[in-house]
């Protein structure tokens, strides 16, 4: 539901910076959730999708290659 909100916020403001982040950290979230559920290959899209959607985050790419060790990657 998070990342259907913050789509649908990015699609009505989509210069908006913040929502970028937040949609993003979504993104990050369910890919690591996914993780856990051992559902590998979509994780995958989804830590990609975070960091394309906000590609100037420090922390964010330092969290999601994290997530990407977990993966094996």
């Amino acid at each position: 539901q998070a990342i259907a909100l913050a789509e649908a916020l990015l699609a009505r403001l989509p210069a908006d910076v913040e929502v970028r982040q937040w949609l993003a950290i979504a993104y990050q979230i369910w890919g690591r959730a996914l993780i856990t559920e051992k559902q590998f290959p979509k994780a995958r899209i989804y830590l990609k999708k975070a960091l394309k959607t906000d590609p100037d985050n420090k922390a964010l790419w330092s969290e999601v290659q994290q997530d990407f060790q977990r993966l094996g990657v």
